[in-house]
């Protein structure tokens, strides 16, 4: 679950999503997760369709309709698939909303290339923050991973 997000989502919407990609031939694999009452994510190996039910990774599966019901079960979604569900939830008017704050601050975490201006006195070039144009140093030299001025993550 390393740079994923988790989406809560219900016991049908996941069988939606599924059955969707399935009838569009779309190749795409969601990796689902059931969160215990322990608060431990369990990853779902696999759907009975027949029964109603799933199997985490553990052999448990549900059984209760009860759990179903409370949908304890979550999406992993990338950064940028994180970004996309944010934008569509519209919270746009509401300016401070922790959902415009957390959008924000995912996509400071997709790397972006230094922005580079040739110096001719030295023969190399000055990096700069894409973002907020802090300098960071010579292109020879070693180059900080994010800016410390704004956090936007940084690649060259």
């Amino acid at each position: 679950m390393k740079n994923t997000y988790m989406k809560h989502i219900t016991f049908e919407e996941m069988i939606k999503t599924e059955l969707n990609d399935i009838l569009n031939n779309y190749s795409s694999i969601h990796t689902y997760y059931y969160k215990n009452g322990e608060g431990q994510y369990h990853e779902i190996i696999e759907l009975d369709l027949l029964r109603g039910r799933f199997i985490t990774d553990d052999g448990d599966f549900s059984e209760f309709e009860w759990e179903l019901e409370e949908s304890n079960i979550y999406m992993e979604m990338t950064i940028k698939e994180a970004i996309e569900y944010l934008n569509e939830k519209s919270f746009q008017d509401y300016s401070g909303s922790p959902y415009i704050i957390a959008t924000e601050a995912m996509k400071k975490e997709i790397p972006m290339k230094y922005l580079k201006h040739y110096d001719n006195k030295v023969n190399t070039n000055w990096c700069l923050c894409p973002v907020c144009c802090k300098g960071l140093g010579w292109e020879h030299n070693e180059l900080p991973k994010f800016c410390p001025e704004c956090g936007q993550r940084l690649e060259r």
